[in-house]
């Protein structure tokens, strides 16, 4: 990548629904030339940008042994151990995850760039990465990507990412998780809209 001596690959993995799908962006870093033609299968940090998806995705069931966890969430520090579901609770503990919490919704809205999280969502990744320089180095970017649109929205962005890292919030708790009765019916078509179709046995679709 640009800025450091690593190598960079971003594989992606698109819905089939042109608006309001869902976009999975498989990121590697590594320090040697990555020829990978396939999706993480264990990542190290996992950002989730709608909370929303923790009820209707397995999010965070292949995140590696004290990985991160970025969750987008208008819920505060306090009201995570009642929303958060217990599948995702398990795994944090499990695993020792660390947990970071961030409404850039609310950033980008306090920034004057309603509905904008791409660069503030950016900056925590980067960050929490060790980018080097990272403010600096997003800073150049979107003076690139904007330079077209004038000083307002330029310094909009840059306030975005400076409220970003300064409202970022690491949780540091053990979660309560609930026992729970769980009835499992597999249907093909609620396995598929919960993106567990690659799993799916070729029996199963008969």
């Amino acid at each position: 990548g640009n800025g450091t001596d690593k190598f960079v690959q971003s594989y992606n993995q698109y819905d089939s629904k042109k608006s309001g799908g869902v976009t999975i962006c498989n990121l590697r870093i590594n320090d040697k030339e990555i020829n990978a033609p396939f999706y993480v299968t264990m990542p190290g940090i996992v950002v989730c940008t709608k909370d929303e998806y923790l009820f209707k995705f397995d999010m965070i069931n292949d995140i590696k042994e004290n990985g991160i966890f970025v969750l987008n969430t208008t819920k505060g520090r306090d009201e995570l151990d009642g929303f958060l579901p217990n599948k995702v609770k398990n795994v944090i503990n499990s695993k020792n995850v660390k947990l970071y919490i961030i409404d850039a919704d609310k950033i980008a809205l306090d920034a004057g760039i309603k509905g904008k999280i791409s660069k503030i969502m950016q900056m925590v990744i980067m960050s929490l990465l060790d980018y080097p320089d990272a403010m600096e180095v997003i800073s150049k970017s979107i003076e690139k990507q904007f330079a077209t649109k004038g000083d307002e929205v330029i310094n909009a962005n840059k306030k975005a990412i400076t409220l970003a890292m300064e409202n970022l919030v690491l949780v540091d708790t053990e979660f309560t998780v609930v026992e729970e009765d769980v009835k499992i019916e597999k249907n093909i078509f609620d396995e598929i809209n919960a993106r567990r179709g690659d799993d799916l046995k070729v029996s199963e679709l008969v």
